[in-house]
């Protein structure tokens, strides 16, 4: 069970620890205010040193670093280690927590893929605006260091929850412009950590993005049905379910009508509100798809 944050401040009169080496250190305590104070820590700091040029870059940064370390990482009663540092050709944040869960990139030699499960040895260096270099070390490969950038091919293994506080928050930014996240319906309760988070980094509940919940599909037990989990032979396929489920080119028709048949359950399913208040066995599913029901609520 997750433990509760608490909304106390630390002492505004506690005053900055000196800086050595053009590097500055600070313990915070595992707070919903801790994102906020963290935030102001590297701003004062690199503003006191005069390093201002990236100082929107870093305050992202290590605004979604605490961020998860808060939501993912230590404890409640624990702290978070949050570290700048100006070096010769580059800014440095370090932001440790007592934690599992961790920034990671997989090694991308040809077929390997792996990556350290705790980080322990994985720095992240801000090269610009829009990219930044990770490094790590392989236990097959050594070391090695990847380039994460919109368009490249590497990318960040993130842990489920924070790959959504980054999405959604992202999302928030552009003005006149509603957008909508679809969700399965499994989500909601996650959700709620999400908007938590998104809160503690100082969005409004009326910024929050607006959510559509879908129906699930369940096993006989009530279980989400997990395609993967059947794929891999360890889980059995639900009664009532036919192959042409998990494998469409199993589909006895054409790709036409089977593009048709999706599109009237569809409709099906959006014509009344409540049809996305329950879950749907793999059977009716089935069923929908191979037949075409009348609509709850007939068109006018």
């Amino acid at each position: 069970m997750a433990s509760k944050l608490t909304d106390e401040a630390p002492d505004a009169s506690q005053a900055l620890p000196p800086a050595t080496e053009r590097q500055r250190t600070v313990l915070f305590p595992r707070r919903r205010t801790t994102p906020r104070m963290a935030r102001d820590f590297v701003v004062t700091t690199l503003t006191e040193w005069g390093e201002t040029s990236r100082l929107d870059d870093m305050r992202l940064c290590a605004s979604e670093l605490v961020t998860n370390a808060v939501l993912h990482g230590a404890p409640a009663g624990r702290l978070v280690l949050v570290r700048v540092g100006s070096l010769a050709d580059h800014l440095l944040i370090e932001v440790h927590d007592a934690g599992d869960d961790a920034l990671r990139v997989p090694c991308p030699h040809p077929g390997c893929g792996w990556a350290e499960k705790h980080a322990e040895r994985t720095r992240v260096r801000v090269a610009d605006s829009e990219s930044a270099e990770v490094s790590a070390v392989c236990l097959h490969h050594g070391a090695y260091t990847v380039t994460i950038r919109p368009a490249a091919g590497a990318y960040l293994d993130l842990a489920t929850l924070y790959r959504n506080l980054v999405k959604e928050l992202a999302l928030t930014s552009p003005h006149g412009i509603l957008h909508v996240m679809v969700k399965g319906g499994d989500w909601v309760f996650g959700s709620h950590l999400v908007d938590e988070a998104l809160q503690a980094v100082g969005l409004t509940r009326a910024q929050l993005p607006a959510r559509l919940f879908c129906p699930q599909v369940v096993t006989d037990t009530g279980a989400k049905l997990s395609k993967s989990l059947i794929g891999e032979g360890r889980a059995p396929l639900p009664e009532g379910a036919a192959p042409w489920m998990l494998d469409t080119r199993q589909w006895p028709g054409t790709i036409t009508e089977y593009a048709d048949q999706l599109l009237a359950m569809g409709e099906t399913l959006l014509s009344d509100p409540r049809h996305f208040f329950r879950s749907y066995s793999a059977a009716e599913i089935g069923r929908l798809l191979t037949a075409s029901p009348p609509r709850s609520v007939p068109f006018r």
